[in-house]
């Protein structure tokens, strides 16, 4: 069983479109018809039970989400719609096993109900596209720890990039490494950093390379960006052409867990700010062979992270001067101004406001700041706030583009929009 998981995995098999998603919703609605054809007056009043729990379900999802800080944004009507559907059918199977007169007719429930719960499931993972394959399924996002020193400097000569020159013997593909970094400043308990290096960095001699800072959404995790985004991919075939060279890339953890919300601000939920620039900053000029110079550095994220990399560029131009923007929101919330400055910031609405991008923008120029924001068409949740902080962006002197990409709030728009940018940040960087 575990070698035919493995050859689907291997298959690539799409599951967010094509034929199979139309597959899954058939059978769901076939699943669905068996689950309610009981034509029992008391099985009515079971189905009306679910029916009321799925509707509780969809119209109070989004208060209690947000309303919890569990996420900073309602998610859309057509996810909530998956999830109740899920509700019901789980609500519905105890009834309808107790219906069933026949052994076979109870396994047929609990068949009828797991295919109504994964195509929910499946529902919602098409509104954000993070598992576009069965592979993606059984990837885990894990990757192996390094050892202490194993991507230093140590034995190995120095060379600006400017100097270097690719060789015959460079390795396919670069290597991907977990990495804690320690939060020596800040304090913050940080997840594992996930690490790419590109085929250039495992040269001797090595060219000092420039370095992408990457954060993700939230909820989120840095596993993320090589599950869901698959930007070892994306940095591979990069870096074939243009002779092994890539930055090196560090997914840091801007959250410190799957669900939590510090809002990328030092603040008493941990301080994320000088975690992300001087504590992974200090720890990268230790540990790796990469530029020191902070024009040679860049950070992006998507979602959450997006407004992260906005806020890290506005509140330190000297750590971080280009950055990739992709479905941020307009400012850093908890899901509403004044809870993010009464849980943050003590109250003080001055203090959010001396972080918050917007208002830092209004007050200051930054000339020397360069960035891309990527938002999907049809992210009618985020676009609308992202666009003006783009005009914000532009207004106080950086050089900035938009990019519209076809889709939503979605792992398909980020993936793109990494791929489609690369060349551009690595530009930036001076990669030519």
């Amino acid at each position: 069983m575990i070698s035919r998981f493995q050859d689907l995995a291997d298959a690539g098999i799409p599951i967010t479109s094509g034929w199979v998603p139309v597959a899954i919703v058939v059978i769901a609605l076939a699943a669905t018809v068996w689950l309610v054809a009981v034509f029992r007056r008391r099985y009515a009043i079971a189905i009306a039970a679910a029916a009321g729990c799925a509707a509780v379900t969809y119209l109070s999802t989004n208060s209690v989400l947000v309303g919890l800080s569990i996420l900073p944004e309602p998610i859309p009507r057509a996810t909530r719609a998956w999830i109740a559907l899920g509700v019901f059918a789980v609500v519905l199977l105890v009834p309808r096993l107790l219906a069933s007169s026949t052994a076979g007719a109870r396994v047929v429930t609990v068949c009828a109900t797991i295919a109504v719960v994964a195509a929910s499931a499946n529902g919602v993972n098409r509104e954000f596209d993070a598992y576009p394959t069965v592979e993606s399924l059984f990837d885990t996002g894990d990757v192996d720890e390094a050892t202490q020193g194993e991507f230093g400097p140590d034995g190995v000569k120095i060379v600006d990039l400017s100097e270097w020159h690719p060789t015959t013997s460079l390795p396919s593909s670069g290597r991907v490494a977990s990495m804690p970094i320690p939060a020596t400043a800040s304090g913050f308990q940080a997840r594992p950093a996930i690490v790419y290096f590109p085929p250039a960095y495992s040269a001797n001699p090595r060219p000092r390379l420039p370095v992408l800072v990457l954060l993700a959404g939230q909820p989120g995790s840095p596993s993320d960006w090589i599950r869901s985004v698959r930007m070892p991919s994306i940095m591979d075939a990069f870096a074939k052409d243009h002779g092994g060279v890539a930055p090196v890339v560090v997914v840091a953890d801007g959250t410190g867990t799957e669900w939590d919300n510090p809002a990328c601000v030092d603040s008493p939920e941990g301080n994320v700010s000088t975690y992300l620039t001087t504590d992974l900053q200090n720890w990268a000029a230790r540990e790796l062979t990469v530029a020191t110079d902070r024009a040679h550095w860049a950070v992006g994220g998507l979602s959450y992270g997006g407004t992260c990399s906005l806020q890290l560029v506005t509140n330190h131009p000297n750590s971080y001067r280009v950055f990739l923007n992709m479905s941020g929101q307009l400012e850093p919330t908890l899901g509403g101004r004044q809870r993010t400055v009464d849980t943050l910031f003590g109250g003080s609405v001055e203090a959010f406001r001396k972080v918050n991008p917007m208002d830092i923008m209004a007050r200051q120029k930054f000339p020397n700041v360069t960035g891309v924001f990527v938002v999907g068409a049809d992210d009618r949740d985020y676009r609308p706030g992202l666009e003006r902080v783009y005009a914000a962006a532009r207004a106080s002197g950086m050089r900035v583009e938009m990019k519209i990409i076809p889709g939503g709030h979605t792992f398909a728009v980020w993936r793109t929009g990494l791929q489609q940018e690369l060349p551009w940040l690595a530009a930036q960087l001076g990669i030519k």
